[in-house]
């Protein structure tokens, strides 16, 4: 049902990193993949102890990931080491996911103890409902798809884009919608950031059968538009390099210096703008980050988290372009995220890749490299559908919810149901609840 969104977020969680591993684009270099893919080998040649091992050693570089924790109890259960698996799985229990771990087949040795047993439940129980948040707006159009959400602390207006109308909702406090036509040629809009000081409003877009303007001899093409606020008019359109090959400029952040970073979720690619630019400058190149969603400025201002699909977040040094993992404690779960906003030391995260869907706060450490717990916001429950993107208000975490991403088609286009719910931004307040330790149980 969602093989476009497929391609913009990483898809399952137990296993991701070795999915990961597996289809790596021949550019990527870093050591981990290199050994998970060795793990993935070797757990198909049924050598399990290497299997253990070279998941331990991906482990030194990202931490308690938590595809890496069920993966290290599957390799230690299939070695008869009973308690180091029962260990690696209370670790990702711990990460709040949900799986069948009585359905695969490599625990059959210890289904039946009580512990196990015990951790099923948990896991299942994972599912539970957290629905504290509160609506704030809800989408006239049903069939709009609404991917991203940006606020005008200025004027008090809401921009949020449009897959399928290829347009961007703007809305202040009345909720009357207004219908902004910045998709040139009927390309879908996805990311929007609007620029409150110079009075921009920066959108990618993308020629793909999801919008109902889409024409064939577009298919691949996909572009970086600067609206004018003030003028009401186009100003720029920054396009990618026609290459033959699939693009999309999907996920983006605006800096206080007007600086704009976006990510091309097909082939992994993060560019830079300005105002000034008259071409969007690459700089981290094709397929170095693996899935790349929404970028987020570290506190420095040297560092951009990449949510990067299967390895959770990747942190690029804006100077070199050099990328790395960011690591986690064990407990914490980095993958699946789709939206991402920084606020001091905290990212706050939608993570749709993952099961259940969710929104979280995850707490960094002081150099800002590790993600050591997290808080559970918002999952499951009628309000939340499939939810995308956020942005921080007045105290509040506000996201999408129910954006229709999963009524898309194999055909990549939505699905008009009568029983569909509109998409709506809701709210959680930033201190909801207070930070769930990694090594909590």
């Amino acid at each position: 049902m969602r093989n476009l969104r497929a391609a913009l977020r990483a898809m399952g969680v137990a296993a991701c990193l070795v999915a990961a591993a597996a289809t790596a684009h021949a550019q990527t270099t870093e050591p981990w993949r290199v050994h998970y893919r060795a793990a993935l080998d070797a757990h198909t040649r049924r050598d399990y102890r290497l299997f253990r091992d070279e998941l331990l050693k991906v482990r030194e570089v990202l931490g308690g990931n938590s595809g890496l924790s069920y993966n290290l109890a599957c390799a230690e259960v299939l070695l008869g080491h009973k308690q180091a698996a029962l260990d690696y799985l209370r670790e990702y229990t711990a990460c709040g996911l949900m799986t069948n771990v009585l359905a695969d087949s490599d625990f059959t040795s210890i289904k039946d103890e009580p512990d196990f047993q015990r951790l099923a439940l948990r896991l299942k129980a994972n599912g539970r409902t957290a629905a504290p948040s509160t609506l704030v707006h809800t989408f006239g159009d049903v069939g709009a798809l609404i991917e991203d959400v940006s606020h005008d602390a200025r004027t008090d207006t809401w921009y949020a884009s449009s897959v399928r109308r290829g347009i961007v909702f703007a809305f202040d406090t009345s909720g009357v919608e207004k219908r902004m036509a910045v998709a040139p040629d009927g390309w879908a809009a996805f990311a929007v950031s609007v620029d409150s000081t110079r009075r921009l409003l920066w959108v990618s877009v993308a020629a793909l059968p999801t919008a109902d303007g889409y024409v064939d001899a577009d298919s691949g093409r996909t572009a970086l538009v600067c609206w004018d606020l003030a003028a009401g008019k186009v100003r720029k359109r920054l396009e990618t390099r026609r290459t033959g090959d699939r693009r999309l400029l999907g996920d983006m952040c605006l800096t206080a210096d007007g600086t704009v970073y976006v990510t091309d979720s097909f082939r992994g690619t993060l560019y830079r703008a300005s105002p000034q630019s008259e071409s969007l400058q690459v700089v981290v190149g094709d397929g170095v980050i693996r899935g790349p969603q929404t970028p987020a400025l570290a506190a420095d201002g040297k560092r951009l988290y990449v949510a990067d699909g299967g390895s959770g977040i990747s942190i690029v040094d804006l100077a070199t372009g050099g990328v790395r993992p960011m690591r986690c404690k064990p407990g914490v779960c980095l993958e699946g995220i789709d939206g991402m906003v920084r606020d001091g030391s905290i990212l706050y995260a939608v993570q749709n890749g993952t099961r259940p869907e969710r929104v979280v706060r995850l707490q960094l450490n002081a150099k800002g490299d590790e993600v050591t717990a997290w808080t559970l916001y918002e999952q499951g429950g009628a309000g939340l559908g499939d939810p995308t993107h956020g942005v921080i208000v007045d105290g509040g975490f506000v996201f999408v919810s129910n954006s229709g991403w999963d009524r898309l088609g194999k055909d990549e286009k939505l699905k008009d149901a009568l029983s569909a719910r509109p998409a709506q931004l809701r709210r959680v307040p930033l201190a909801a609840q207070p930070a769930r330790s990694s090594g909590e149980r």
